[in-house]
């Protein structure tokens, strides 16, 4: 989904927005160009720069899954009344703005790691 959300990525960039260590982030990588999801491709000029982007088979599963995620929330904002729409949506802009600020942005990396 993160590929699919920048279109191009180079591997380090979503290995730091992942919290994942580059070399962990290559082997899935790996798995997924094998997979026909992405393709991997190496700067002429720059051989360490790999830049990361979605194969067609990825586009597809990439919008597959938006347009669940998008149909699921959706069905469950019609749910909550209409008069407390404008108060859910600043709770989840103050609660992005304070993951984004926060100086600890890898959550729950050790229990991950065991």
């Amino acid at each position: 989904m993160e590929v699919g959300k920048k279109y191009e990525i180079s591997l380090v960039e979503l290995a730091d927005s992942l919290g994942l260590d580059t070399s962990t982030l290559s082997r899935t990588i790996d798995g997924m160009v094998q997979a026909g999801l992405v393709e991997r491709r190496a700067k002429p000029d720059d051989r360490r720069y790999v830049s990361i982007s979605l194969a067609d088979r990825g586009k597809k599963v990439f919008g597959d899954i938006a347009r669940t995620f998008n149909d699921y929330y959706t069905a469950v904002f019609a749910l909550i009344p209409e008069e407390k729409h404008r108060q859910v949506l600043e709770s989840f802009m103050l609660l992005e703005e304070a993951i984004s600020k926060s100086s600890n942005r890898q959550c729950c990396q050790e229990e991950l790691n065991q």
